[in-house]
């Protein structure tokens, strides 16, 4: 399955206008730039393939912002420009979310064995706990560095730094695709994120874990770190993290 790197630009006060026309204000109250973005791309190109698979563009990243409220986002994209363009079908409220004229993009094809890459990445760490549903036990999600201080509790050690538990979860997800021959931790922040549904309380939103890593990575599979590109990791892909950024745009990115 061949797939692309897409670069667009993403009005957010025009997606704002979209929900409010459409009666869905409501969702204002929990919107952050993530849930908006992917509402924009999910409606405008929110078909799917002859499988039933969703064809919006994901994983996706904001590596820009102008002062009129204009996002510049990168994806990965199943489809190549001319196949999006053709997808684009938006609602008229919509439709001026995204600049047509401000799409452009290129095929990737899977990296060779050996092949040497700078990679960026923005992932939210957490993990899930046991759940079992037949006993009625619900899995929480939980930042693996709060996961660390817990295991660490209990097995009566230290608990490891927050880059160290963040950069395993990363080794976990990349190897053996690859091998990480060089990272540091870019930055880290808690985000207030929307809910997928309102908690218990009715409150909107929560805050995650959100972690940035740099550093240089050698191919072992290029067919299986072609997959992870496709997919990213890390929890809330579909709403701007996870998505793998390798060579000229991974060092645009850490330069910025």
């Amino acid at each position: 399955m061949s797939f692309h790197f897409i670069q667009l630009s993403v009005s957010i006060p025009a997606v704002i206008r979209h929900l409010k026309v459409t009666g869905r204000a409501g969702d204002l109250r929990k919107a952050d730039d993530g849930l908006l973005i992917k509402t924009a791309l999910n409606e405008t190109f929110g078909q799917k393939d002859a499988a039933g698979a969703q064809i919006w563009p994901k994983p996706f990243q904001v590596v820009g912002r102008q002062q009129n409220g204009t996002a510049t986002v990168v994806a990965y994209s199943p489809l190549s420009v001319e196949d999006l363009l053709q997808a684009w079908h938006p609602m008229p409220s919509l439709a001026a979310a995204i600049d047509r004229d401000a799409v452009f993009g290129y095929g990737m094809a899977d990296l060779a064995q050996g092949t040497r890459q700078r990679f960026s990445v923005t992932f939210c760490p957490m993990l899930s706990t046991y759940g079992d549903r037949s006993r009625g036990i619900k899995p929480i999600a939980l930042d693996a560095y709060r996961m660390e201080h817990m295991r660490a509790e209990k097995e009566g050690r230290e608990a490891r730094p927050r880059g160290e538990v963040y950069l395993d979860f990363l080794r976990r997800r990349l190897e053996p695709a690859v091998a990480i021959e060089q990272v540091q931790l870019g930055g880290f922040t808690l985000a207030d994120v929307a809910r997928d549904a309102p908690g218990a309380k009715g409150d909107m939103s929560i805050k995650v874990p959100v972690a940035t890593m740099h550093g240089v990575l050698q191919v072992r599979d290029g067919a299986a770190f072609s997959q992870l590109l496709r997919t990213g990791i890390g929890k809330r892909r579909a709403y701007g993290n996870g998505m793998i950024l390798i060579g000229a745009s991974a060092q645009a990115l850490k330069a910025a």
